[in-house]
């Protein structure tokens, strides 16, 4: 009899254990699948805010001059004014209550430029809040501080950039905080608009409202072509309590997949486009 118990209560064990880490593992999973999400959103909502405030004030010196409309790389439905016509100045883009532009993204809202001097001066700082402010689905509220470096040893002009940002879609709040370098690599001398190329650096954490966090390393620049709609290349590492992932956003071609790595060493890829 003494030795039945035991067997049943050793099955039970093996059992309660077997359950538990079928749990630990759907838990897991489950984290790997949000980490990959809310990194994703969080890319897509970079590269849209990045066209809006580039086409407000990284014009280049050819600018106007050259027959250059930079009110034409922003969607025709929205509405553009400027405080004044000489610096500080204040540039605001008015989506209304939606406008649908390039890609088939809409956008709602305000977006606010404050310029201290043209972004090409050294020293220059760009602030950029929100007024009920949406991209697709996804909502954006906080701050953008984007400020004139000066050149790297090439001669590119360089931004040193400050995120802090809240994203709400679908119910789900994450925090979004960031301290990147952007480099313009590309088209200042050109009298074209919208052939601009930048290059972004540096790392942030990504926060849950639960106050679960991850933080995110770009360990090879992402470059941001605006003759795309996307993050063209480039390589982001995600870290969290599981593990580091990364997520590889290709060799320059012009798509909305990223290439995910997670930290149990699975490949999948995800396409970048948020509805």
């Amino acid at each position: 009899m003494k030795k039945t118990n035991l067997i049943f209560a050793t099955f039970l064990l093996m059992l309660a254990f077997a359950i538990s880490s079928c749990k630990k593992e759907q838990v897991v999973t489950e984290l790997d699948n949000e980490s990959i999400d809310n990194e994703t959103v969080a890319s897509f909502v970079e590269k849209s805010m990045s066209v809006d405030e580039d086409a407000a004030s990284m014009r280049g010196p050819l600018g106007m001059q050259a027959g250059c409309n930079w009110q034409n790389l922003l969607s025709d439905c929205a509405t553009i004014t400027e405080s004044s016509d000489s610096y500080p100045k204040t540039i605001t883009i008015d989506y209304g209550t939606g406008c649908t532009g390039p890609n088939n993204i809409t956008k709602s809202g305000i977006v606010i430029i404050d310029l201290s001097d043209d972004m090409l001066n050294n020293g220059a700082v760009r602030a950029v809040t929100f007024e009920n402010f949406r991209i697709n689905n996804t909502q954006i509220a906080g701050s953008r501080i984007t400020t004139n470096v000066g050149e790297d040893s090439e001669g590119h002009p360089m931004f040193s950039r400050i995120v802090s940002t809240t994203l709400t879609r679908n119910g789900n709040v994450l925090s979004r905080n960031a301290n990147e370098t952007v480099t313009w690599l590309g088209g200042f001398e050109t009298e074209e608009c919208g052939d601009n190329i930048f290059s972004i650096t540096g790392s942030g954490t990504i926060t849950r409202a639960n106050g679960a966090s991850r933080t995110r390393n770009i360990i090879l620049p992402l470059i941001v072509d605006h003759t795309c709609g996307y993050i063209i290349s480039g390589v982001t590492e995600i870290t969290g309590p599981n593990g580091t992932g990364t997520m590889n956003f290709g060799d320059g071609n012009c798509d909305d997949i990223a290439v995910i790595t997670r930290p149990n060493g699975n490949v999948h890829t995800v396409h970048l486009h948020q509805n």
